[in-house]
């Protein structure tokens, strides 16, 4: 009988570590670490956080010295931009099993000393988390969720500061672009906490054969539209924001950093 193919008879190095998840990665390592991933997005150098963390610091707080909750770290490159710009301490909840294991092994590469990755799902983990955090990183998470508007209340319920990047349900680039309209199966209006909003039913289609897909936990998801977004958020007493819109090959995008009044 052979060895199991998961045993290897190389010397340890950080390659071997990543080539565990080959194919996979969504994320290139920085060009210093000199590893390879296969990824392509340059989230361990995302100009996206370093926008959020000079928002925050209009907004009186800083990440250094934070304490952070992180939805869905993916891999691990924002947490280590987050540990870098000085965060206390950093908590990171990622549903996704492969995900949450490739987050373990760029933890132990990039060395990170402050931030602990947990296995689960982010509603839950709200739902029951007692704790405060001074901010909340959700980047790439609203528009994977069936019921956003419920997330957005608990997240507003665990934190003083929330950065959000999400895409965003667009009628106007559905029209120019028949190819994602067509991933739109239902319309609907609904009521939350009190606030009345639009979800917009998107199937995952063919991304959920991918091995490294990295959507929801359910074949589809619900959009919000750009302007319910931000008045979610004004709902819940996060009436400070700081926005920028950001155009997406896969829909409109904005990033936005908003606050308790």
């Amino acid at each position: 009988m052979s060895t199991p193919d998961y045993y290897t008879s190389a010397a340890p190095r950080d390659q071997l570590a990543v080539d565990i998840f080959k194919g996979e990665w969504s994320s290139c390592f920085p060009k210093s670490s000199g590893l390879e991933t296969g990824g392509t997005a340059g989230l361990f150098e995302d100009e996206r956080i370093h926008w959020a963390t000079r928002q925050l610091a209009t907004h009186g707080q800083s990440v250094a010295g934070s304490h952070a909750l992180e939805i869905g770290p993916l891999e691990g490159g924002h947490t280590v931009m987050l540990e870098n710009a000085g965060a206390e301490s950093i908590t990171a909840i990622e549903a996704n099993s492969r995900a949450y294991l490739k987050c373990l092994v760029t933890k132990e590469i990039m060395g990170l000393g402050r931030s602990r990755f947990l296995f689960g799902d982010a509603l839950a983990y709200l739902g029951e988390e007692t704790r405060s955090f001074d901010v909340a990183i959700a980047c790439g998470i609203l528009y994977h969720m069936t019921d956003p508007v419920r997330f957005l209340e608990l997240l507003t319920q665990r934190c003083e500061h929330v950065y959000l990047w999400t895409v965003y349900y667009d009628a106007g680039f559905c029209a120019e672009h028949p190819e994602y309209a067509a991933k739109f199966t239902a319309h609907t209006e609904y009521q939350h906490a009190g606030f009345d909003h639009h979800l917009h039913r998107y199937e995952y289609q063919d991304a959920l054969n991918w091995q490294g897909f990295c959507g929801g936990p359910r074949p589809f998801c619900q959009w919000m539209e750009r302007d319910e977004i931000l008045g979610a958020l004004h709902h819940f007493g996060f009436t400070q924001q700081s926005v920028r819109d950001e155009p997406n090959p896969h829909g409109n995008a904005l990033s936005v950093v908003a606050s308790k009044a």
